[in-house]
């Protein structure tokens, strides 16, 4: 017996098919003002708010979540108990964030390092963070077209952080945690050449494939740290053009799968 919309909480009607979701909701925003000419919030409470929206006349879902597995875990879980088929991720990656590489689309290949809502969902202890696949044939998908936009797109393997602060600021935590935090980060660089980290891709693939739907990921460079917000601070309207070409990418290829 496997979930349905009778076990949701928040999203209690049905989404069309195909959506992105995005953890940051300033991102939802600006693609839904940007992408949809005429727009319908189907959900908006505890975190979650999803706008549904006609692009090359296909119904497609917008929707933000919460930051990290367990708030974005259950909201994805939900959206494919109401209906979703195809969900593509778009994030940020904050993994190595360079004036080299935010250009650059972070295809998510696999994700690991989910321990948490696995441990919880009484999967044993040896599968743990282990590796969890995208859609091969929606990245394939989202591959073919950001070429066709003539865009720089790279396939990676995504590390989850339960802890953004400590992964990105160690030097910041005490002796003990600083070293341990510093020992999984050599892990991490050994053991792939190309690889970012964020805090729901994995939470995402899982529920794809407790669900046996589609999911994907592309994320984007962005420079957080430092006085400004991020998306204000020097270059931030490159920053945010590239993230509506990246988006109409994404839209495109919800909207012919």
């Amino acid at each position: 017996m496997g979930f349905t919309i009778t076990h949701n909480v928040i999203i209690k009607q049905e989404l069309p098919a195909v959506g992105i979701v995005c953890a940051n909701p300033q991102r939802t925003k600006r693609l839904v003002a940007a992408y949809f000419e005429k727009k319908q919030i189907l959900v908006d409470n505890w975190g979650i708010k999803i706008y549904k929206g006609t692009y090359n006349e296909c119904h497609i879902f917008v929707g933000s979540v919460p930051m990290g597995a367990g708030g974005a875990g259950f909201a994805f879980l939900e959206m494919y108990n109401a209906g979703a088929t195809h969900i593509i991720r778009f994030g940020s990656n904050d993994k190595n964030v360079n004036e080299n590489n935010l250009k650059q689309i972070h295809l998510v290949a696999y994700a690991d390092n989910l321990v948490g809502l696995m441990r919880d969902q009484g999967y044993p202890s040896h599968d743990w963070g282990k590796c969890i696949a995208a859609t091969s044939s929606l990245n394939q998908h989202i591959f073919k077209v950001a070429l066709a936009h003539n865009l720089q797109i790279q396939r990676v393997v995504c590390h989850h952080l339960e802890d953004y602060h400590a992964f990105n600021h160690p030097e910041a935590l005490p002796d003990i945690q600083q070293k341990m935090v510093q020992s999984k980060i050599r892990q991490f660089d050994q053991s792939t050449e190309h690889a970012c980290w964020d805090m729901e891709t994995a939470a995402l693939f899982l529920r794809a494939e407790q669900s046996n739907k589609q999911a994907a990921s592309v994320l984007q460079s962005v420079q957080k740290t430092g006085s400004p917000l991020p998306y204000e601070g020097k270059g931030s309207a490159q920053v945010l053009a590239f993230e509506l070409e990246i988006a109409k990418v994404l839209l495109e290829t919800l909207s012919s799968v």
